[in-house]
């Protein structure tokens, strides 16, 4: 490419150019530079900058334009942009392009060898292999583009490619500025390839780093990164150099070169589509060529295209592989002693991720084993709660269910074990028969008295004629089930006590807490008094929960779990769940539903900014909305909901934010309601009201007697215990944001 000369004003490069600046070659013509300047076997050709399309741009007087079109717009309710697409296009189409930009791109294409070529023209977008972005198959390629004129179109053809809907919508996604984009092109000659594909120098599947992952077809390129064709893939050992797995696709088609232009499609013979496309040799040689590519780019991990023609090994383009998981780490997933059995349930069900040592330290290790005062109830002592390469786990190698202890064979405990363990923990006492019967009459009588009219004559007419004498109230409140969530939380005076318990010391303890620290102010604060903010915060969240949170919950989850196993052993063939009958409760979560609706309801009062939202991405909306003039009433709804439920994150580790710092999956939701103008809480309500009525008159037809009334039992214990539940868990994390 010695004879294209690269002036500072040309719109043309070498292929090899020194140049290294995204901005001007764009993604694949900076990568493709820099391989051919490595000396890999880069198919020659020349590189178009973006200066070409930004000189036809502004002496065009398109840009302004350009920028007011590419707006989202809202068809049928979704987001479209393909009428901005349509016209920008046509902006693009109209005028000549210049003497001087024409002159360099054919002198450019008639400086080739040997003459008159047939040419791949790719488009390198400025915005291309971005780190947080990946733009692959969003611009266009022609392939077989031969003669002067045809390169030229094809160049602007690649330019309109800037603006399609997908690539419009993509950038307007990821909040790419639409006004900085511009496009290079990058035209290399033609290679024939009698094979061709793509080879990952790491598992994109797995992260895993020892493998390359090579797919591959007879034919143009094309057709595998299109996923035209289904491929051979080959897992390989990129130590050895062999495939270690194998998988023929059918390969039905392939891509070929069609006479002097463009391209076509056509049959694989039968023959052929069931053998390998590549030999031993040919694997090996592309594995040792992603490693020298990888090493050239600095050791990231390349998605590389490639082609053979003529026996010979051609890289067509490299970029970094997109969204790789990390690479996988070969450990041992054993239990730290004196811990023998982890199981990822209970308060840790709250912790998807791995956890930061500080918040083990403060809420693990300290903060759920304060109420214990050092005293353990595991075999070998130690927490119940504690960490294995990061992740949280709870103990299952109770005292109370190995009492030998170590001179035990432990095995993994059943969940109903692990449940029915910790409901006679908190239980601490073994009611005598004559104060349980004591405790089943005062049920009995508390559920009577809760019954209508109708309902209680007609109960009282049952009793009267069951003959079930002084068991009556064992009977009704307590059915014969072997299953162990009836040990415990079986009482109303029980769980009364647990949820006063909660009510009066440990709810309110971790809010005087909380409210302690939030009056220190941390720009005036000491290192040392914010030192002790963090510990004390971090360590009440955990005391709430085992003293006695996690009591607290477990009378709700025990309650709905008696009457999910009542339905389940009394009526096995009719599959209720307790949820049909559960819905329709007031509570946090209905609370937060409602106050994301108010703010759904003020934007959808006003046209504009209904369609804002509609058509501006979850993470960008809250700026969207600062800046419109009449967003002040939904500003104020947001800020009510965030103030109330701003605690609340999605993983309870405090390193993490809540809502309050990253309210993305609110604005998410807030977006389908917007969208939805249909939905409304009420309706919700009334519509679950109607699916459980229609539930419960299932049920009255389906059982009698005793059965029956057991279930209206169960409701009723239920529908007095369960609300607690959402109640205990909304206080989770209040103390992140101090």
């Amino acid at each position: 490419m010695d004879q294209i000369s690269a002036t500072a004003a040309s719109f043309v490069r070498p292929l090899d150019t020194r140049d290294d600046d995204l901005d001007l070659l764009g993604g694949k013509g900076r990568s493709l530079a820099r391989a051919a300047n490595a000396g890999f076997a880069v198919p020659g050709g020349f590189q178009v900058t973006t200066a070409a399309y930004r000189a036809f741009v502004a002496a065009n007087g398109l840009q302004q334009r350009i920028v007011e079109l590419a707006k989202p717009e809202l068809v049928n309710g979704a987001v479209s942009f393909d009428r901005a697409s349509a016209a920008i296009q046509e902006l693009l189409a109209a005028p000549a392009l210049s003497d001087l930009a024409a002159a360099e791109i054919a002198a450019a294409y008639r400086s080739l060898e040997p003459a008159t070529p047939p040419v791949a023209v790719r488009s390198s977008a400025n915005a291309e292999d971005l780190p947080e972005a990946s733009f692959a198959g969003q611009q266009d390629t022609y392939l077989n583009v031969r003669g002067e004129d045809a390169v030229v179109q094809a160049v602007r053809d690649c330019w309109a490619s800037l603006w399609t809907p997908r690539a419009i919508a993509y950038r307007h996604q990821m909040g790419i500025d639409q006004g900085r984009v511009a496009m290079a092109v990058v035209v290399q000659i033609m290679v024939p390839s009698e094979v061709s594909g793509i080879l990952f120098t790491a598992n994109p599947a797995t992260g895993e780093r020892s493998e390359a992952i090579v797919n591959a077809s007879f034919g143009l390129g094309e057709a595998v990164v299109g996923g035209q064709v289904t491929p051979d893939t080959y897992v390989v050992d990129r130590a050895t150099g062999e495939a270690t797995e194998t998988i023929i696709g059918t390969k039905e088609q392939r891509i070929v070169q069609d006479g002097d232009q463009g391209t076509r499609l056509e049959e694989i013979d039968e023959a052929d589509r069931g053998r390998s496309s590549l030999s031993v040799e040919a694997i090996r040689e592309l594995v040792e060529l992603g490693g020298e590519v990888e090493a050239q780019f600095d050791g990231v991990p390349q998605d590389i295209e490639w082609a053979i023609s003529g026996g010979k090994l051609y890289l067509l383009q490299s970029r970094p592989i997109t969204n790789l998981p990390p690479q996988p780490i070969d450990v041992e997933w054993a239990p730290t002693p004196p811990a023998r059995i982890l199981t990822r349930r209970q308060i840790v069900e709250n912790m998807p991720d791995p956890i930061c040592p500080l918040f083990e330290e403060l809420y693990l290790t300290i903060g759920l084993e304060k109420a214990r005062g050092g005293k353990s109830m595991m075999v070998g002592g130690g927490p119940v709660f504690v960490t294995m390469h990061g992740f949280a786990y709870q103990r299952g190698d109770w005292q109370m269910l190995f009492p030998d202890g170590d001179n035990t064979e432990i095995r993994k405990p059943t969940e109903d074990e692990l449940e029915a363990a910790e409901r006679a923990m908190a239980e601490r006492r073994k009611d005598s028969p004559a104060e349980n019967l004591e405790m089943a009459a005062h049920d009995l009588k508390l559920f009577r008295d809760a019954l209508g009219d109708e309902d209680s004559r007609a109960f009282d007419a049952w009793a009267a004629s069951a003959g079930l004498g002084d068991s009556l109230a064992q009977r009704v409140t307590m059915p014969e089930s072997r299953n162990p969530t009836f040990i415990a939380f079986n009482r109303t005076q029980w769980n009364d006590g647990v949820l006063r318990k909660w009510r009066e010391e440990t709810m309110p303890r971790l809010v005087r807490i909380t409210g302690e620290w939030r009056e220190v102010d941390p720009a005036t604060a000491s290192d040392e008094t914010l030192l002790k903010g963090i510990v004390d915060l971090g360590v009440a969240e955990g005391d709430y929960w085992s003293n006695d949170t996690g009591h607290t919950f477990g009378v709700a989850k025990s309650t709905d779990d008696q009457l999910q196993c009542f339905l389940r052993e009394t009526l096995p063939d009719h599959h209720f769940t307790s949820g049909q009958f559960l819905s329709g409760f007031k509570s946090k979560t209905m609370e937060a539903n409602d106050a994301i609706f108010e703010v759904a309801r003020r934007i959808r009062a006003d046209e504009s900014l209904w369609e804002l939202v509609m058509v501006t991405p979850a993470s960008r909306l809250m700026a969207a909305l600062e800046e419109h003039p009449a967003s002040g009433p939904a500003l104020e709804a947001i800020d009510d909901y965030l103030r109330t439920f701003g605690h609340q994150g999605y993983t309870l580790d405090f390193v993490e934010p809540p809502q309050s710092e990253d309210p993305t999956a609110f604005f998410a939701t807030l977006k389908t309601m917007v969208a939805n103008r249909d939905y409304s809480p009420e309706q919700h309500d009334i519509d679950a009201r109607r699916k459980k009525e229609t539930a419960l008159a299932e049920i009255e037809a389906l059982l009698d007697g005793l059965e029956y009334w057991q279930f209206r039992f169960r409701l009723w214990f239920t529908y007095l215990f369960y609300p607690i539940r959402e109640e205990t868990m909304f206080y989770l994390g209040s103390a992140w944001p101090v």
